[in-house]
């Protein structure tokens, strides 16, 4: 059977990176579980944005660059994980959240037997072009940033 997302090309590029991420994402969550860890690669994000520092829910998501929606989700999950904590800021309507002992157990546990593990996966996939990958990433991520695809999209639209 062919491929159809692949076949679609640069129509379907979104598709495709979600799942590259998702098949990233399972095999990474095989190496969590394996290393003990109550947490998903997902959730690996906010414990190293918290390492050492407190920050509020506004702060974690310009930190991770994804929606208010999706960081209040994995903080809550993480909440009821133990991991973090969620405290009252100076300004009420800001919550705080920071790492617990456990989080912090996880964190440290996390950076000796799974960042390294899946780092040196993702360079053994990409032989020495991880980092060049890496840069066309963050290149990617600027553009859009400046020029959302859909505006980039209506310029490029026939005119009917």
């Amino acid at each position: 059977m062919t491929d159809l997302i692949e076949q679609m090309g640069a129509a379907f590029l979104g598709s495709r990176l979600k799942r590259l991420g998702e098949r990233m994402q399972a095999g990474a969550a095989r190496i969590t579980a394996d290393a003990g860890l109550p947490v998903q690669p997902s959730h690996m994000q906010f414990l190293a944005a918290l390492d050492g520092q407190a920050l509020t829910i506004g702060q974690l998501v310009q930190t991770v660059g994804i929606s208010q929606p999706g960081v209040t989700r994995s903080i809550g999950q993480l909440v009821d994980l133990g991991m973090v904590q969620s405290e009252p800021g100076e300004d009420q309507r800001q919550r705080t959240i920071s790492l617990t002992p456990a989080g912090v157990s996880v964190l440290k546990r996390a950076k000796l037997h799974v960042w390294p593990q899946v780092g040196e996966a993702v360079h053994a996939l990409f032989g020495n072009r991880a980092d060049a990958f890496l840069a066309q990433i963050t290149a990617l991520e600027a553009a859009l940033e400046a020029t959302p695809i859909d505006v980039l999209a209506g310029r490029a639209a026939p005119e009917a």
